[in-house]
């Protein structure tokens, strides 16, 4: 197999970003909404995030909109509002811990501007650890063990017997 350089794709995106961003598919704007009626556009950053991190919401409508988002996650629905810049661009970011995994999250998402309004939506799914034994999961650095099986206050990943303390010389 021939070895390629990367550096004339870096050039080119480099001579012509729009271009570049068309082609992959990023920053797209949201379709232009007919005379009257506002754009809206919504994406994340993660559509399948592990627990505890954050995954953020991308909005494209008109500038200066105001922005609500809901995350109907399983049992409750979480919202959060903001404006979007003059360019129309407003990101909303959620934290994810103790999501239900493998349980979609819609975010619904309207945009409000003068007397119009517009609805979209986004959607995110933890990833499912269905197939894995109940309790356990082999991480390969160790065994991540369910809560349920802890005694308080113990450690969430366990390693093999022969690992040493920090510190600890052999």
């Amino acid at each position: 197999m021939a070895r390629t350089s990367s550096r004339p794709a870096q050039r080119a995106i480099a001579r012509d970003w729009k271009t570049a961003e068309k082609v992959l598919g990023l920053g797209a704007a949201p379709k232009p909404a007919p005379p009257g009626k506002l754009a809206c556009s919504a994406s994340v950053s993660n559509s399948h995030p592990a627990d505890y991190t954050t995954v953020n919401v991308y909005v494209r409508t008109a500038a200066r909109a105001a922005v609500t988002t809901v995350a109907h996650c399983k049992p409750t629905s979480h919202k959060k509002s903001g404006t979007a810049n003059s360019p129309g661009k407003a990101t909303i970011a959620y934290d994810i811990s103790g999501a239900t995994r493998g349980y979609r999250v819609v975010v619904s998402v309207t945009v409000a501007q003068s007397s119009k309004t517009a609805n979209c939506s986004t959607s995110f799914t933890p990833p499912d650890l269905a197939g894995w034994p109940a309790g356990r999961r082999n991480t390969g650095r160790g065994t991540l063990v369910a809560a349920d099986k802890r005694a308080p206050g113990s450690v969430k990943l366990r390693t093999g017997g022969d690992s040493p303390r920090p510190g600890r010389r052999r």
